[in-house]
Protein backbone atom coordinates (compact mmCIF):
# COMPACT_ATOMS: atom_id res chain seq x y z
CA UNK A 1 0.00 0.00 0.00
CA UNK A 2 3.13 2.48 0.92
CA UNK A 3 4.16 2.04 -2.60
CA UNK A 4 0.89 2.89 -4.48
CA UNK A 5 0.77 5.83 -1.98
CA UNK A 6 4.58 6.94 -3.26
CA UNK A 7 3.61 5.98 -6.80
CA UNK A 8 0.42 8.23 -6.32
CA UNK A 9 2.77 10.93 -4.53
CA UNK A 10 5.51 10.95 -7.36
CA UNK A 11 2.74 11.70 -9.91
CA UNK A 12 1.17 14.95 -8.51
CA UNK A 13 4.65 16.30 -7.06
CA UNK A 14 5.74 15.45 -10.65
CA UNK A 15 2.46 17.19 -12.20
CA UNK A 16 3.35 20.46 -9.65
CA UNK A 17 6.94 20.49 -10.91
CA UNK A 18 5.97 20.79 -14.52
CA UNK A 19 3.21 23.60 -14.01
CA UNK A 20 5.63 25.21 -11.01
CA UNK A 21 8.23 25.49 -14.03
CA UNK A 22 6.00 27.73 -16.00
CA UNK A 23 5.44 30.01 -13.48
CA UNK A 24 7.61 33.02 -11.36
CA UNK A 25 9.22 32.71 -8.95
CA UNK A 26 10.42 29.13 -9.34
CA UNK A 27 10.62 28.54 -5.31
CA UNK A 28 7.67 26.13 -6.18
CA UNK A 29 9.60 24.54 -8.88
CA UNK A 30 12.65 24.27 -6.91
CA UNK A 31 10.50 22.57 -3.95
CA UNK A 32 8.57 19.70 -6.33
CA UNK A 33 11.54 18.51 -8.86
CA UNK A 34 13.45 17.02 -6.02
CA UNK A 35 11.18 15.85 -4.07
CA UNK A 36 9.51 14.11 -7.05
CA UNK A 37 13.36 12.31 -7.02
CA UNK A 38 13.26 11.87 -3.62
CA UNK A 39 10.10 9.79 -3.90
CA UNK A 40 11.08 7.92 -6.31
CA UNK A 41 14.32 7.23 -4.64
CA UNK A 42 12.39 5.67 -1.41
CA UNK A 43 10.15 2.82 -4.03
CA UNK A 44 13.31 0.26 -4.19
CA UNK A 45 14.61 1.80 -0.13
CA UNK A 46 10.39 0.75 1.00
CA UNK A 47 10.18 -2.03 -1.47
CA UNK A 48 9.66 -5.84 -0.11
CA UNK A 49 13.23 -7.08 -1.65
CA UNK A 50 16.10 -7.61 0.54
CA UNK A 51 19.57 -5.89 0.04
CA UNK A 52 21.66 -6.96 -2.94
CA UNK A 53 24.09 -5.61 -5.11
CA UNK A 54 21.96 -4.03 -7.85
CA UNK A 55 19.52 -2.66 -5.64
CA UNK A 56 22.58 -0.58 -3.82
CA UNK A 57 23.54 0.49 -7.45
CA UNK A 58 20.57 1.47 -8.87
CA UNK A 59 20.04 3.21 -5.61
CA UNK A 60 23.41 5.21 -5.72
CA UNK A 61 22.63 5.90 -9.74
CA UNK A 62 19.31 7.70 -8.25
CA UNK A 63 21.05 9.61 -5.88
CA UNK A 64 23.17 11.14 -7.89
CA UNK A 65 20.73 11.72 -10.23
CA UNK A 66 19.06 13.44 -7.32
CA UNK A 67 22.02 15.50 -7.09
CA UNK A 68 22.22 16.01 -10.82
CA UNK A 69 18.94 17.78 -10.00
CA UNK A 70 20.01 20.11 -7.18
CA UNK A 71 23.10 21.35 -9.71
CA UNK A 72 20.95 22.22 -12.00
CA UNK A 73 19.04 24.23 -10.02
CA UNK A 74 21.56 26.39 -8.12
CA UNK A 75 22.25 29.76 -9.49
CA UNK A 76 25.03 29.89 -12.37
CA UNK A 77 25.66 27.47 -15.00
CA UNK A 78 25.94 24.39 -13.12
CA UNK A 79 25.64 22.61 -16.55
CA UNK A 80 28.59 20.69 -16.63
CA UNK A 81 28.81 20.11 -13.01
CA UNK A 82 25.24 18.60 -13.33
CA UNK A 83 26.37 16.29 -16.47
CA UNK A 84 28.97 15.23 -14.49
CA UNK A 85 26.94 14.24 -11.67
CA UNK A 86 24.19 12.31 -14.47
CA UNK A 87 27.40 10.62 -16.00
CA UNK A 88 28.00 8.94 -12.75
CA UNK A 89 24.66 7.98 -11.91
CA UNK A 90 24.52 6.24 -15.56
CA UNK A 91 27.81 4.56 -14.75
CA UNK A 92 26.27 3.05 -11.90
CA UNK A 93 22.76 1.74 -13.95
CA UNK A 94 25.59 0.51 -15.59
CA UNK A 95 26.92 -1.31 -13.53
CA UNK A 96 23.90 -2.67 -11.93
CA UNK A 97 22.58 -4.20 -15.69
CA UNK A 98 25.81 -5.33 -16.65
CA UNK A 99 26.29 -7.69 -13.20
CA UNK A 100 22.93 -8.94 -13.61
CA UNK A 101 23.29 -9.76 -17.42
CA UNK A 102 22.80 -13.00 -19.25
CA UNK A 103 24.52 -13.43 -22.79
CA UNK A 104 25.78 -10.18 -24.15
CA UNK A 105 23.30 -9.26 -27.25
CA UNK A 106 25.33 -7.14 -29.35
CA UNK A 107 22.74 -5.95 -32.21
CA UNK A 108 20.76 -3.76 -29.92
CA UNK A 109 24.29 -1.32 -30.22
CA UNK A 110 23.23 -0.80 -34.25
CA UNK A 111 20.18 1.72 -33.45
CA UNK A 112 21.00 2.76 -30.10
CA UNK A 113 24.52 4.38 -31.00
CA UNK A 114 23.00 5.01 -34.99
CA UNK A 115 20.43 7.19 -33.26
CA UNK A 116 23.27 8.44 -30.68
CA UNK A 117 25.54 9.28 -33.74
CA UNK A 118 22.80 11.38 -35.82
CA UNK A 119 22.28 13.36 -32.43
CA UNK A 120 25.69 14.05 -32.15
CA UNK A 121 25.68 15.27 -35.78
CA UNK A 122 22.52 17.09 -35.81
CA UNK A 123 23.39 18.92 -32.22
CA UNK A 124 27.36 19.67 -33.16
CA UNK A 125 27.07 22.83 -34.44
CA UNK A 126 25.57 24.30 -30.92
CA UNK A 127 28.45 22.10 -29.05
CA UNK A 128 31.09 24.46 -29.47
CA UNK A 129 33.54 23.90 -26.36
CA UNK A 130 31.21 21.27 -25.06
CA UNK A 131 32.07 18.85 -27.48
CA UNK A 132 33.86 16.48 -25.46
CA UNK A 133 31.84 16.92 -22.75
CA UNK A 134 28.60 16.27 -24.40
CA UNK A 135 29.78 13.35 -26.52
CA UNK A 136 31.11 11.44 -23.54
CA UNK A 137 27.89 11.75 -21.82
CA UNK A 138 26.27 10.32 -24.74
CA UNK A 139 27.86 7.47 -25.25
CA UNK A 140 27.73 6.17 -21.64
CA UNK A 141 24.36 6.83 -21.49
CA UNK A 142 23.84 5.02 -24.57
CA UNK A 143 25.65 1.81 -23.23
CA UNK A 144 23.73 1.95 -20.44
CA UNK A 145 20.23 1.96 -23.24
CA UNK A 146 22.41 -0.84 -24.71
CA UNK A 147 22.63 -3.15 -21.93
CA UNK A 148 19.64 -2.73 -20.22
CA UNK A 149 18.16 -4.09 -23.74
CA UNK A 150 20.69 -6.93 -23.77
CA UNK A 151 19.37 -7.82 -20.46
CA UNK A 152 16.16 -7.97 -21.14
CA UNK A 153 16.45 -10.17 -24.01
CA UNK A 154 18.90 -12.77 -22.93
CA UNK A 155 16.46 -12.21 -19.57
CA UNK A 156 13.43 -11.74 -20.29
CA UNK A 157 11.92 -10.78 -16.81
CA UNK A 158 9.12 -8.17 -16.65
CA UNK A 159 12.09 -6.52 -14.12
CA UNK A 160 14.40 -6.40 -17.42
CA UNK A 161 11.54 -4.91 -19.81
CA UNK A 162 10.91 -2.19 -16.62
CA UNK A 163 14.47 -0.80 -16.42
CA UNK A 164 14.88 -0.98 -20.71
CA UNK A 165 11.70 1.14 -20.66
CA UNK A 166 12.92 3.45 -17.82
CA UNK A 167 16.95 3.45 -19.62
CA UNK A 168 14.64 4.41 -23.16
CA UNK A 169 13.16 7.15 -21.85
CA UNK A 170 16.33 8.69 -19.89
CA UNK A 171 17.31 8.54 -23.10
CA UNK A 172 14.47 10.41 -24.52
CA UNK A 173 14.59 13.08 -21.84
CA UNK A 174 18.35 13.71 -21.85
CA UNK A 175 17.56 14.15 -26.30
CA UNK A 176 15.05 17.03 -25.53
CA UNK A 177 17.24 18.93 -23.32
CA UNK A 178 19.85 18.71 -25.56
CA UNK A 179 18.36 19.62 -28.78
CA UNK A 180 16.34 22.48 -26.54
CA UNK A 181 19.59 23.64 -25.26
CA UNK A 182 22.17 23.08 -28.10
CA UNK A 183 19.43 23.35 -31.06
CA UNK A 184 16.56 25.21 -30.77
CA UNK A 185 14.85 26.15 -27.72
CA UNK A 186 11.52 24.67 -27.53
CA UNK A 187 8.36 26.26 -25.46
CA UNK A 188 7.57 22.61 -24.24
CA UNK A 189 10.82 20.83 -23.63
CA UNK A 190 10.70 21.59 -19.55
CA UNK A 191 7.22 19.79 -19.69
CA UNK A 192 8.61 16.59 -22.11
CA UNK A 193 12.01 17.28 -20.35
CA UNK A 194 10.72 16.05 -17.12
CA UNK A 195 7.51 13.92 -18.00
CA UNK A 196 10.24 11.19 -20.17
CA UNK A 197 12.98 11.54 -16.88
CA UNK A 198 10.19 11.20 -14.20
CA UNK A 199 8.92 8.61 -15.74
CA UNK A 200 11.89 7.06 -16.41
CA UNK A 201 13.42 6.63 -13.39
CA UNK A 202 10.28 5.90 -11.70
CA UNK A 203 10.82 2.59 -13.96
CA UNK A 204 14.59 1.77 -13.16
CA UNK A 205 13.45 2.44 -9.10
CA UNK A 206 10.36 -0.07 -10.07
CA UNK A 207 12.45 -2.58 -11.82
CA UNK A 208 14.52 -3.21 -8.25
CA UNK A 209 11.44 -4.16 -6.69
CA UNK A 210 9.45 -6.01 -9.87
CA UNK A 211 5.60 -5.05 -10.05
CA UNK A 212 4.93 -7.36 -6.89
CA UNK A 213 6.37 -4.78 -5.03
CA UNK A 214 3.90 -2.73 -5.42
CA UNK A 215 1.09 -4.68 -4.39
Amino acid sequence: MILWLLTTGILISGILAIWFGYRQPQGKFYLFKPLTMILIILIPVLGNVGFSLIKALILAGLLFSLLGDILLMLPGDRFLAGLAAFLIAHLFYIAGFGIDQGALVFWPVLPVFGLTALTGWFLKDGMEGMRIPAYTYMGVISVMVWLSWSRWISGGEINHLLALCGAGLFMVSDLILAINRFKKEIKAARALDLLTYYTGQWLIALSVIGLDGLR
